[in-house]
């Protein structure tokens, strides 16, 4: 039976591993001049003035929820959109995971990343992995 006084909220479940979502590349230095690969520097997770992480994850957007376009609009200057694989994502040895957004079903982290701050090394390894596997959908 429910405890009325409980109104912690129900955990979210992790999502699907055919799930698809997107990063937006953000910066100039986010995308190989050359190639347009998605580079390291997109997959950091950010930490505020003080040194404290700034999210709970890494932020991307479900691609079932919100299409391309939609996404590139969600903030300003995106310089491009990036897809990764959910199921792909967890199979790095990283132990790494996506969770829905309890308050916005668009939205969505990658949890599980250290930010630089917290350990520069595993952060970096996993920027590098996050990158390799992450291909840019726009500019086509």
């Amino acid at each position: 039976m429910n405890d009325p006084a409980d109104d912690s909220p129900a955990p979210v479940p992790s999502l699907p591993c055919a799930t698809i979502v997107y990063r937006l590349l953000l910066k100039r230095d986010w995308i190989d001049p050359d190639t347009g690969a998605p580079q390291p520097a997109a997959f950091y997770r950010r930490t505020r003035p003080d040194g404290q992480p700034a999210e709970e994850g890494l932020s991307v957007f479900l691609a079932e929820k919100c299409s391309v376009d939609e996404a590139r609009f969600k903030m300003d200057r995106v310089r491009g959109v990036a897809s990764l694989h959910v199921g792909r994502i967890r199979d790095l040895p990283e132990h790494l995971d996506v969770f829905a957004d309890a308050d916005d079903e668009q939205h969505a982290e990658i949890r599980g990343m250290p930010t630089p701050v917290e350990d520069l090394d595993r952060a970096r390894r996993i920027a590098l992995l996050l990158a390799e596997q992450a291909r840019r959908i726009w500019p086509t």
